[in-house]
């Protein structure tokens, strides 16, 4: 029992000092992830604009390195700098799993704000939503939601 409890705490503290340490960097001004030490591993997988930022200059970036996803809400500053608003831990995706970022829809209305994670299947829209964030403006941070009424666009399914 001591050794559970001792496993469970160790689990717990890493979780907590993760975070920590991703919220260190929420301000950081870039051009390349790898300028970023923490996130130095990490290789951008996929990109994309939030339709609903009046500014365009906000943005969701899908980073991976290979282990583990995150996703960094980033505002454009000028050619080739960028600086991260917030970020949020996405981990391991499980088999038939995809992240989806600023495709969703809550009770069939589009939020752009919304990034998800979703069980992929052959549809316009992905409905089994396993896990749901949503960017806040104020404060600029990353929010679980229910996922409840929330589907998303696949992007790859031929007749939309």
């Amino acid at each position: 029992m001591r050794r559970f409890l001792i496993i469970v705490a160790v689990f717990f503290f890493s979780q907590f000092n993760s975070n920590c340490q991703l919220k260190s960097i929420v301000g950081t001004v870039y051009k390349e992830i790898s300028d970023i030490p923490m996130l130095r591993e990490y290789k951008i997988e996929e990109g994309i604009a939030i339709d609903e930022d009046e500014s365009g200059k906000i943005s969701f970036i899908l980073i991976n390195n290979g282990l583990n996803k995150k996703i960094i809400c980033s505002e454009y500053l000028r050619p080739q700098s960028r600086r991260i608003l917030a970020i949020q831990e996405i981990g391991q995706l499980s088999k038939n799993s995809k992240v989806i970022m600023s495709r969703c829809r809550k009770a069939q209305k589009d939020n752009g704000y919304i990034i998800a994670i979703v069980e992929t299947t052959q549809s316009a829209y992905f409905k089994k939503v396993k896990k749901a964030w949503i960017f806040n403006k104020v404060p600029q941070s990353f929010s679980e939601i229910p996922t409840k009424g929330i589907d998303c666009i696949n992007d790859e399914f031929d007749n939309l």
